[in-house]
């Protein structure tokens, strides 16, 4: 039996660093096609091809059902908000570092806790106001003149944890009564409906070469998506999300082989002092309730 669960638990750490590479693959298509799209248009082609791919996919394994809802407003809902996510996120690509755009993302569980409490009505915890208070000094030294590449690319980093963040939270309610299936689809499939005006309005015909890098996002998403829920069956919830910090990995070693570029001093004191601020909010209960 303990060998059983070694082995489950051996799955689930493959499929998490399967799912944080791809993370941080989407991100670099992303900010290497910012280059000649905007994004809106790169949220619209992720939303379309994926909302394609798992269309097609679901009528080949004879699994139709997984495209009805009865909770089409919990769907539109995180539809917008995870909208919101991919566009921030990837304007901040356009202007920063992948390494420097990601470890701002790494805030968003500290924007989850603060959310949290007006809408789970779940208390904020003595950890989680340490953490919080870490990772705002964390961003301090990001943020610094001669650290940040760009504030206004910092500016977009941090407006994508925090509607990561509301995200994480609508998810905690529409998760308890949706297939992941589902979920996933509807998130593609409104959100090609709602950015498609808009990709409209900053429309730039794709060349061949940036018609591969917005197919890619699309399915690259979809992967990711599908590895992540695969490592959170196998794992515990706070194993799992641990898993998040191996994109800063996946990321400064993207950043060197692609761009050249090698994160900052301050950047690395920032990903570090927000890393531990993370482990407090999720090791400091676990001990106090041994």
């Amino acid at each position: 039996m303990e060998q059983e669960q070694r082995s489950i638990i051996l799955k689930g750490v493959a499929y998490g660093l399967v799912g944080t590479f791809f993370m941080v693959v989407t991100n670099a298509l992303a900010k290497e096609v910012s280059q000649y799209h905007h994004a809106f248009e790169i949220v619209f082609f992720r939303h379309f091809v994926g909302a394609a791919f798992l269309c097609g996919l679901a009528v080949v394994i004879g699994k139709k059902e997984y495209l009805k809802t009865d909770d089409r407003k919990g769907h539109l809902i995180r539809a917008v908000l995870g909208s919101g996510t991919l566009f921030t996120l990837f304007t901040s690509l356009s202007y920063m570092p992948i390494t420097e755009a990601t470890t701002l993302f790494m805030t968003a569980p500290f924007f989850v806790a603060i959310l949290s409490y007006p809408l789970l009505k779940e208390k904020i915890s003595i950890s989680h106001i340490v953490g919080i208070t870490l990772a705002m000094v964390g961003v301090y030294f990001i943020m610094q003149p001669e650290t940040i590449s760009s504030t206004k690319g910092a500016l977009f980093a941090l407006a994508a944890a925090f509607f990561n963040a509301a995200v994480a939270v609508c998810l905690r309610l529409l998760g308890k009564k949706q297939n992941p299936f589902t979920t996933t689809f509807y998130f593609a499939a409104l959100g090609s409906v709602m950015t498609l005006p808009m990709a409209i309005y900053f429309w730039s015909w794709p060349s061949v070469h940036t018609i591969i890098l917005l197919g890619s996002i699309g399915l690259s998403s979809v992967v990711l998506q599908y590895f992540y829920t695969k490592m959170y069956v196998n794992l515990p919830a706070s194993m799992g999300s641990s898993f998040l910090y191996f994109t800063l990995i996946w990321s400064a070693i993207l950043d060197l082989a692609i761009w050249g570029v090698l994160p900052k001093q301050g950047v690395v004191i920032g990903a570090f002092i927000i890393f531990i601020a993370n482990l407090i909010m999720i090791i400091l209960p676990t001990i106090k309730r041994r």
